[in-house]
C-alpha cells in the first residue's frame, strides 16, 4: 500500500513537473505560422515528409508536394478521384490512393505518374458512403492497401 501510494505520489509530481516547463515555454503558448498553403478541397489525411518537400493529397482531387521551407509549392499530381489518405513514401516514389480506388505511384522529384492500379469496387459500407479511403503501407517491396 504504501509502495504504491510513494509510486503515484512520484507520477502526480513528474506530471507536475512537466506541465509546468511547458507553460513556462512562450513557444507552447503563442506558436506562429511559418507558412500557410490553400488547396481547393479539405485536407483529410496526413502528411508524409522528406529531406524538401511535404506530401499529402486534397479532396480536390490533387496529390501535392509543397516545399517544406518556404511553403511554395513544388508539383500538383491530378488524381482520378478525392483524396482522403496519408499517401506513403517508397525509394523515389510516393503513393497514394483514391476514392476512386486507384492507387498511383508518382515520380516524387518530377510529379509525373510512374504507375497507376485499379483496385476492386469498394464494400458499400452500411451507412452508404465513406468518408475516409485506407492508406498504402510499404513493407519488403510490397504495398498494402485495405
Amino acid at each position: 500500500m504504501k509502495r504504491s501510494l510513494l509510486f503515484t505520489l512520484i507520477l502526480i509530481l513528474a506530471h507536475f513537473q512537466i506541465t509546468h516547463a511547458q507553460v513556462e515555454d512562450p513557444t507552447i503558448l503563442n506558436p506562429t505560422a511559418k507558412w500557410k498553403f490553400k488547396t481547393q478541397g479539405p485536407i483529410r489525411g496526413s502528411s508524409v515528409i522528406d529531406n524538401t518537400n511535404i506530401y499529402f493529397g486534397s479532396g480536390d482531387g490533387h496529390l501535392y508536394a509543397v516545399n517544406k521551407t518556404n511553403g511554395e509549392m513544388t508539383w500538383k499530381f491530378k488524381t482520378e478521384g478525392s483524396i482522403s489518405s496519408t499517401p506513403a513514401l517508397s525509394g523515389n516514389l510516393i503513393i497514394v490512393a483514391t476514392s476512386s480506388n486507384v492507387l498511383f505511384a508518382i515520380d516524387r522529384s518530377t510529379g509525373m505518374q510512374v504507375w497507376k492500379y485499379q483496385m476492386q469496387s469498394s464494400i458499400p459500407a452500411y451507412w452508404e458512403w465513406d468518408y475516409y479511403t485506407a492508406s498504402p503501407v510499404v513493407e519488403g517491396g510490397r504495398i498494402y492497401v485495405g
